[in-house]
């Protein structure tokens, strides 16, 4: 899980909340708006409707940022027993990166699975497929409507179209669909919703 910054001029600044699976690449939610609990929230709802309810035979792993809105949030939605949560922490002095810590905040394990390069790299993704994500371009949104209808376009193609090396897209390898949406699958959907 991570927040992703980006600005918008009309509303202030905006940040998108967003979350893979770690061995699939499915992105599984996102939440647009103010760097704030409330969005936050509503980002950990948005997975928790997007995944299989967890158990404690079958516990949930969250990995993040050292943002603590993530801590709070899991604590209000799921019991601590059906979940593990780590969190990578990064330090930088003059621009470089000096230090890196890793935590277990719910649960235990190996601090090595602790891992936020995933999603990470899908931000520089968004950034370089959504020009509006880029402050100083023309294409840069005003409004956080825009860019969470750009970021459900994103989630989409990611989920659904883009392929990788053996020809397979998250959502494949999530037995959620046989083939690949193209484009045209893709606009006919959108016309009949």
């Amino acid at each position: 899980m991570d927040e992703g910054a980006t600005g918008t001029d009309f509303e202030g600044d905006a940040w998108i909340y967003a979350g893979i699976k770690r061995d699939t690449k499915f992105i599984v939610g996102f939440a647009v708006g103010k760097r704030t609990q409330d969005t936050c929230d509503h980002f950990l709802m948005r997975i928790l409707d997007g995944m299989e309810l967890p158990t404690l035979s079958n516990p949930i792993e969250f990995y993040s940022d050292g943002n603590d809105q993530y801590r709070e949030g899991l604590k209000k939605i799921y019991d601590s027993t059906c979940y593990r949560y780590g969190q990578l922490s990064k330090t930088k002095s003059a621009g470089r990166l000096t230090k890196i810590t890793r935590q277990w905040v719910v649960g235990e394990g190996n601090l090595g699975d602790i891992q936020t390069s995933q999603i990470e790299n899908m931000n520089g993704v968004a950034r370089g497929c959504q020009s509006n994500l880029v402050r100083k371009t023309k294409c840069f949104a005003k409004k956080v409507e825009r860019v969470d209808k750009m970021y459900e376009m994103f989630q989409m193609y990611r989920n659904f179209m883009k392929q990788d090396k053996n020809k397979t897209t998250p959502a494949m390898k999530e037995y959620l669909q046989d083939a690949p949406l193209d484009w045209v699958d893709f606009l006919n959907l959108s016309y009949q919703i």
